[in-house]
């Protein structure tokens, strides 16, 4: 294993099986790590699937938490999401417009 990589660095991740956890996979074809289902929405990624991923966490047993999305993407949609919500509010509960809105 690679006592090199840390929180946040970017790696290539191959998906080897689906766990009670989440998903294990191999991190630069080497280390082992994990995409917990809950860092998983709406796409979730098959077994043998090979992509870039970034350290969420180096635990102590050498393993790594891998997340599909990049450091402060959570924070970026959160704060996304309490603007939309504000204007909603500003504007009586709703916004006006739709998938033909220009």
């Amino acid at each position: 294993r690679s006592p090199t990589l840390s929180k946040g660095d970017l790696v290539m991740v191959k998906v080897l099986a689906r766990t009670p956890l989440g998903y294990a996979v191999s991190v630069n074809s080497g280390q082992e790590g994990l995409i917990y289902h809950s860092d998983v929405f709406d796409d979730p990624p098959q077994v043998g699937w090979q992509g870039e991923a970034w350290v969420l966490t180096v635990r102590h047993d050498g393993k790594l938490d891998i997340s599909l999305r990049a450091p402060g993407a959570h924070r970026r949609i959160l704060e996304g999401a309490q603007r939309l919500y504000r204007c909603m509010d500003d504007n009586g509960g709703g916004l006006d417009i739709g998938d033909k809105s220009s």
